[in-house]
Order: C-alpha cells, then sequence, then structure tokens
C-alpha cells in the first residue's frame, strides 16, 4: 500500500505543478509567509470556482495525510477580521477536519484586493485535471460581470486563449438539464462539442419559436447530447451538419414573379408560424391600403 499510495501522492503533486508555477508568478515574496493557522478561523473564497467537493475524495486524502502529512500547504489570504480566505486547498481543509485537526499548514498572503483574490481562486482550479467545466464557467461569467472584464481581459489573466473563454461560457447557455448533468456526473469536458450544440441552438433560430417549437427544440438538443455521450465529437458534427441542412431546405422561400401588362404578380412560398403571420399581414394590410395593392394570403 506504501509504494502506491507514495506513487499517487507524487503524481498529483505532479499535476498541480503547472498551477504553483501560475500561482508564484502572482504573489511577490514579500506578500506571502508560511505558518500553521487555526481551521476555525478559515472562511470560504467568495470567488472559489470549486462548489462541490466529493466525500470520498475527502477520505482518500485524509488517509494520505494520516500516513504522509500534508505535502502541499493551503493558500490563503488574511482580511481585515484576522480570519483567513481560503484561495487554494478546499479539499486539505475538509480532510483536516475530518482528522479532528485544529492547525493547517498555510502560505498566508498579504495585501490583496477582490479582483487578486478571484484571479488566483480561478488560476488554481484551471490547472486541476478534475475540474467541474460548469463551476469553472459560472466564476468567469462572475469574474467578467463584477470586475468589468473583457474576453481578451480574462484569457491573459488566467492563460488562456480568448476562443477558450468564449466557449466555456457559451455552455451556460445550454439548457439546464446538460449543464447538470456535467456538473453532477462529469459527463463530458469536450468544451468544443458542447459548443457544436450552442450553435445548432442559434443556427435554427430557436429564439423566433413558439413555446411549443421551443419545448421541442430543447427535447431535440437533449438527444443530441445523450447520443454524443456514446459517439463522440465527429458523430455530433455530422448530425448536426445533417440536419441544419434539412432546416434550410424546408425554410427555402420559393419566389415567382410574373410581369402582366397592366399588374404584376409575386407569389412567395414560405413557412411561417402563427405570429409570423399576423405580423406579415398587419404589415400586407397597411402596404396595400397605401399603395392600392392586390394581396391574397394563403395558409
Amino acid at each position: 500500500m506504501g509504494n502506491n499510495l507514495l506513487k499517487d501522492i507524487l503524481e498529483k503533486k505532479k499535476r498541480t505543478g503547472t498551477a504553483n508555477k501560475v500561482m508564484d508568478k502572482l504573489i511577490r515574496e514579500e506578500d506571502k509567509e508560511l505558518r500553521d493557522i487555526p481551521i476555525s478561523k478559515l472562511q470560504e473564497n467568495p470567488y472559489q470556482p470549486r462548489i462541490e467537493i466529493k466525500k470520498e475524495e475527502v477520505r482518500e486524502l485524509a488517509n494520505s495525510i494520516k500516513e504522509n502529512g500534508l505535502i502541499q500547504p493551503i493558500i490563503v489570504y488574511k482580511n481585515k477580521d484576522n480570519n483567513y480566505i481560503i484561495i487554494a486547498g478546499h479539499r486539505r481543509v475538509e480532510a483536516h477536519k475530518l482528522l479532528t485537526k485544529n492547525l493547517i499548514k498555510a502560505i498566508v498572503l498579504k495585501n490583496q484586493n477582490p479582483i487578486q483574490l478571484a484571479k488566483k481562486a480561478i488560476i488554481e482550479n484551471l490547472q486541476r485535471e478534475n475540474l467541474d467545466l460548469i463551476e469553472t464557467a459560472i466564476a468567469l461569467k462572475r469574474y467578467k460581470k463584477e470586475f468589468n472584464k473583457s474576453y481578451n481581459d480574462i484569457a491573459k489573466e488566467i492563460g488562456k486563449s480568448k476562443s477558450y473563454v468564449i466557449k466555456i461560457l457559451n455552455v451556460l447557455n445550454l439548457p439546464d438539464e446538460i449543464t447538470n448533468d456535467i456538473k453532477e456526473n462529469k459527463s463530458t469536458k469536450d468544451i468544443l462539442a458542447l459548443n457544436m450544440l450552442n450553435s445548432f441552438l442559434k443556427k435554427v433560430g430557436v429564439n423566433k419559436f413558439t413555446d411549443e417549437e421551443k419545448e421541442n427544440i430543447k427535447k431535440e438538443i437533449l438527444e443530441l447530447y445523450q447520443r454524443f455521450l456514446t459517439n463522440g465529437r465527429e458523430w455530433l458534427k455530422k448530425e448536426i451538419d445533417n440536419r441544419l441542412n434539412n432546416v434550410n431546405k424546408k425554410n427555402k422561400t420559393d419566389i415567382k414573379v410574373n410581369f402582366g401588362k397592366r399588374k404584376t404578380k409575386i407569389e412567395l412560398n414560405i413557412e411561417l408560424n402563427d405570429e409570423e403571420i399576423k405580423v406579415i399581414e398587419e404589415v400586407l394590410k397597411e402596404l396595400s391600403n397605401k399603395r392600392k395593392l392586390n394581396i391574397d394570403i394563403k395558409k
């Protein structure tokens, strides 16, 4: 057990190495110190992306800490009330609580403002292998809104591309059933595939549909999502392309113009829902009264 456990610990430490290097760039030596702090004085970081911590993970970590000690200190910020805001290490804190420990080793940061707290919390979590996609998207959305950040600002600050930032935020536009499944079951991290689904929603023009039609589109998206989990991204791309082609054929407008000696006859063959027909009828009726046109609408 000892060799396997040590191997697992070293592997986990290796995976967090990138995060620690990025964090170090944001923290000057004079702005941090290493010390043991009371667990009772710890508080949650309001900008922390990681919301859910599995009990099984905490138990495994507690067993590791019990046998080998805490390898990586947590990172905290001491606020004006002399409490400590957790920036990195929530699972380590929960493991210490499970072991009924009163103190935990921590790197204590000084001279931090709300933007720095949010940035450090997001960066620390972005580098982790078991990151929750939805929680990260929610944290980035809040970071963007509260601090009036552009996509370029966020991309530069977290070390990702602008395209990545836009795509991960777009995931939040998908139906709740999909985002909840990703959050609860960690069913996929494929941001490209999820953005294909989001693009499909936009291209079919779901905002123009009636409530009944929107519900049907929602069912179609959920069906595509479930089949994607089994068949993969390439299948999803082909399937969406096929369905969009069918939608375009269905919505194709046929226009016929017949020029006569005294009048010109224009025929439009287009599929519209009831609300769109009402709007068109009102516009054409007003146009007919002004220009003395003979307009006939056949449903």
